[in-house]
């Protein structure tokens, strides 16, 4: 009978394997113990709305999702925020808030690669504070962690951005909020050199994010049977006891139609173009923070936009620079073009990379809008960060 090979990106770890990694995973989760980080643990099995919620098509592509015995829709975890904030939104009435909690074990993502289909994960969240110095201080912490075990040192770049940054200017260049999703995303695959702009434009044209000529004004999209009394009807369902508290002139008709005018009408081709020609010129602006933030300052008024757009990631890097020694701050990269390929960031985002390797240390960032979007019934602030434990040992030599 023939030996059963093991899974591609399934790796065996040898007793010399395995007594790195917990060491190198022992000092990162004392050093956030000193922190008055908490340790919890969660399932790796979980329902598979949990991650695709809030996570975008990147990650969903990507995750090992199953049906269980029951007919439940499961998956193994591809990351561990999400999993962490349904724990915190269960026992959030016994959490003093700001709370910080730690994580560590194994997550699972398909790589094409065949490399790294499981991986351990070391993270780190706080929930519950929305300060700037929050963001910078995890900047910190997440360096001085590598530091402390030795792999921090020139070789090593943080790379700064800002997913509310970007949603900002993308609202001031009139953007839906279905285009500026698009735009994030496709400023991600520019970044990784898997598209251009003419097919992000065919892609545009093909999603119906830009609206079709003739289609210009409310009432013509009516009369071309846009329209829709089944359509009303739902949505009168859905909002029926928000409708009922609605004052003023405007009928709750009224309200309902431009509702559903809004959502089906597209961005103009112009607006669109002049998005993807932005998206194309921030895709190659990127360095240390002395070069950089003059050249998107002139991008940002090349597209008749307020300059003060960018303020949010200037306190970001004052914040950092005020508290950082002279080879982190040395170390800093500014990249707005920085999306990472999870959708709930809503904020500052980075990552730690070891040049030398191209490999991503760490990485995170603030995710403001998730816990309400997973079910509590308000939004709480959110911030954290997760190293790949695979990629520090690897760093070291091991």
């Amino acid at each position: 009978m023939s030996a059963i090979p093991q899974l591609p990106g399934m790796k065996d770890e040898s007793p010399d394997e395995l007594r790195a990694r917990i060491e190198l995973q022992d000092s990162i989760v004392s050093q956030l113990t000193d922190q008055e980080y908490l340790s919890i643990d969660t399932p790796i099995v979980q329902p598979a709305e949990l991650f695709l919620r809030k996570s975008g098509g990147e990650l969903a592509s990507r995750m090992y999702t199953f049906d269980d015995p029951s007919g439940n829709k499961v998956s193994l975890r591809p990351e561990f925020t999400a999993s962490v904030i349904r724990y915190c939104i269960e026992h959030l009435s016994d959490l003093n808030l700001p709370v910080k909690i730690q994580y560590s074990g194994p997550v699972f993502r398909y790589d094409e690669k065949k490399i790294y289909g499981q991986f351990n994960q070391i993270g780190a969240e706080i929930l519950g504070s929305s300060n700037t110095m929050l963001d910078a201080e995890s900047v910190l912490l997440a360096s001085s962690c590598l530091l402390n075990v030795g792999l921090y040192s020139h070789n090593m770049r943080i790379v700064l951005g800002d997913v509310g940054v970007l949603q900002a200017i993308f609202s001031g260049m009139g953007l839906s909020q279905r285009a500026q999703t698009f735009m994030i995303s496709g400023l991600l695959k520019l970044k990784n050199g898997t598209t251009d702009i003419n097919l992000l434009k065919n892609e545009a044209i093909s999603l119906g994010l830009i609206k079709s000529v003739g289609h210009s004004d409310e009432n013509q999209l009516l009369e071309q049977d846009i329209y829709d009394e089944n359509v009303l009807g739902i949505i009168e369902d859905l909002f029926r006891d928000s409708l009922s508290n609605v004052f003023g002139a405007r009928s709750a008709e009224d309200i309902l139609t431009r509702y559903i005018y809004k959502l089906r009408r597209g961005d103009s081709g112009n607006t669109i173009d002049q998005a993807l020609e932005f998206i194309s010129n921030l895709s190659r602006i990127h360095g240390p923070v002395k070069e950089t933030l003059p050249k998107l300052q002139l991008l940002i008024t090349k597209y008749d936009l307020d300059k003060d757009l960018l303020q949010p990631v200037e306190k970001i890097l004052n914040a950092i620079y005020s508290s950082a020694d002279p080879m982190t701050a040395d170390s800093l990269i500014l990249d707005l073009g920085l999306v990472r390929g999870i959708a709930y960031y809503t904020g500052m985002v980075f990552e730690i990379l070891d040049v030398n390797s191209d490999l991503i240390l760490c990485g995170g960032g603030r995710y403001d809008g998730l816990i309400k979007a997973l079910g509590a019934e308000e939004d709480v602030p959110a911030m954290g960060f997760a190293y790949n434990v695979e990629s520090m040992v690897k760093s070291l030599g091991g």
